[in-house]
């Protein structure tokens, strides 16, 4: 695979069904014209990823879109068993990921297949450190850096156990400066910039515990990144006082996410690209660009 060295990368950071709001984001983005030369991503974010890598168009976003509001629909049917914690309820959680990634993407669709080059990180369990699929099993792939222990089986590749990567990177943002990114535009799940409040239960100490951990790792991540490395950081829309850690089902939440992480973040593309052209002299906001290529339009619906 070509090395990607002067490239702008879309990292897209692992946050569970939190991460329906990075749809609104990659629209604001591609209709902007900002189009990725590298996806890296972790977790739901990797999955997010591989869809808009395989075509980096608002329809293949259309299609995502719709996906997510009917896994939404369907999981609001399922709660029960999908909510459960037993080793059958992970396996069956894994089978619907793996068949809604064929669904999209297609049968036996290899990492390196894709039109946009892609990271998959996930985390080596035995040796509690992060490990970058570039080649191999699509499917797997995202089944490896999806699988929160509790929620879907562990993969086995190569000799390593991974799990979510997540855990270890919940923001990859090391991947993609090595990988030759000079452009990182990240984008969070759902409330990963939304204050923090106190725990309420036991179940909400546990997640709170994970988030500040994740947090305070994303800020030591930013501190680390070379100088040289543009850092556009785009808001990740929603409240998460509002929605709550719980699992979502509701296909009317996924859709107000997707469209809130699209209008915070359009905002801010909007403000950097005025800025800039005020700055250079020009009358109006220029698209960005990427590679010099230019996305499709088309409105958020």
């Amino acid at each position: 695979m070509a090395e990607t060295g002067g490239s702008t990368a879309f990292v897209l950071g692992s946050g569970g069904l939190r991460g329906a709001n990075q749809v609104g984001m990659m629209r604001a983005l591609l209709e902007r014209g900002y189009v990725p030369d590298l996806v890296v991503g972790s977790s739901i974010g990797a999955v997010n990823g591989a869809v808009l890598a395989s075509d980096p168009t608002v329809a293949t976003l259309d299609r995502l879109e719709a996906t997510w509001l009917r896994f939404a629909t369907m999981a609001g049917a399922l709660a029960p068993w999908l909510s459960s914690r037993t080793r059958a309820a992970q396996h069956f959680r894994a089978r619907l990921l793996a068949r809604t990634v064929v669904e999209l993407l297609g049968p036996g669709v290899r990492v390196q297949d894709l039109a946009v080059p892609l990271a998959v990180v996930a985390t080596d369990l035995r040796r509690s450190r992060p490990v970058v699929l570039r080649q191999g099993d699509l499917v797997q792939a995202l089944l490896a850096t999806a699988a929160l222990p509790g929620v879907l089986p562990a993969v086995p590749l190569d000799g390593a156990l991974l799990v979510d990567g997540g855990l270890v990177r919940g923001v990859p943002l090391r991947e993609a400066a090595e990988l030759g990114a000079r452009r990182v535009v990240v984008l969070r799940a759902a409330g990963a910039d939304a204050p923090l409040g106190a725990a309420s239960s036991v179940r909400s100490a546990r997640w709170l515990a994970y988030e500040v951990a994740r947090r305070h790792q994303y800020g030591a991540e930013k501190d680390r990144l070379p100088a040289d490395v543009e850092l556009v950081e785009l808001p990740s829309g929603g409240d998460l006082l509002r929605d709550g850690v719980s699992v979502l089902t509701d296909a009317r939440a996924v859709r107000r996410r997707m469209t809130e992480g699209y209008r915070a973040a359009g905002a801010v593309l909007d403000a950097r690209e005025t800025s800039r052209a005020r700055a250079s002299g020009r009358s109006g906001p220029a698209p960005g660009t990427s590679a010099g290529q230019r996305a499709e339009g088309g409105g958020h619906r």
